[in-house]
């Protein structure tokens, strides 16, 4: 299970985030504080669709090192998912290799466990225009057999375009193999220096989806919704920490 909607600021240097190590784990390449952020969904405010996301960020002098954990579902159905990413910046490339382990458990049934590993890139192709994608579950492509042991390989693409310093707009594609692709576009509007607006859309089946991000020192707090037409809303809230440099 993903975070619903996209991140706006995944594509771009001035408009990232923490959370949006998520999107494309590249971004970890240009937080250069030791950083951390936790995030919990509600998908349509049903208890069996919750999730959690928790990451540490680790600049390194050669790289940079980001840890992740990630849990959905209740106690009949849980999926478990802890990864590690190092990413590492190339002239005007970011790139990060991911390793994930994931455990699926239903009540009744043994666990399924299942190691995968992940490609991204962020090309910034111009200081405005910035560009990416992530392969998810790469080794499934190259398996003989598919089964629930080898999850399905996922795709995405984005897009990002500064258009100022105050807004920024972005376009992410996701598919996934033998499902249709999904399509969320969003806007970031920095309304205040401590004060950030997220508005998007998923125009595949229309879900409009906002948000706001406030900052205070090293501190940020977001929340935000997502709304589907037929299954209701999704609130989410996120809280994200940058430790600042020491000051000789």
């Amino acid at each position: 299970m993903q975070i619903s909607g996209s991140i706006p600021g995944t594509y771009s240097k001035t408009f990232s985030e923490i959370l949006s190590i998520e999107s494309n784990s590249a971004v970890a390449v240009h937080i250069k504080e030791l950083s951390t952020v936790i995030y919990k969904e509600q998908k349509f405010l049903l208890k069996e669709l919750g999730l959690f996301f928790g990451a540490i960020i680790k600049p390194l002098p050669s790289g940079t090192l980001c840890f992740s954990f990630q849990q959905s579902g209740s106690n009949d159905f849980r999926e478990t998912g802890i990864s590690m990413s190092y990413c590492k910046l190339l002239g005007k490339a970011d790139l990060a290799v991911t390793f994930n382990y994931n455990k699926t458990a239903a009540t009744g049934y043994k666990p399924v466990h299942t190691v995968s590993a992940t490609i991204a890139g962020i090309l910034h192709l111009t200081e405005q225009f910035h560009s990416g994608f992530q392969i998810q579950h790469i080794n499934s492509i190259f398996s003989r057999t598919q089964d629930m042991r080898t999850p399905a390989a996922a795709y995405k693409f984005g897009f990002g375009y500064d258009v100022s310093k105050l807004v920024h707009f972005s376009l992410e594609c996701t598919r996934q193999q033998a499902r249709s692709m999904n399509i969320n576009a969003g806007v970031a509007y920095q309304i205040h220096k401590k004060c950030r607006l997220w508005i998007g859309l998923s125009p595949v089946i229309p879900s409009p989806f906002i948000g706001v991000q406030l900052y205070y020192e090293g501190w940020s707090l977001g929340v935000k919704t997502i709304y589907h037409p037929q299954l209701g809303i999704s609130p989410s809230m996120w809280v994200s920490f940058r430790q600042k440099k020491k000051t000789e």
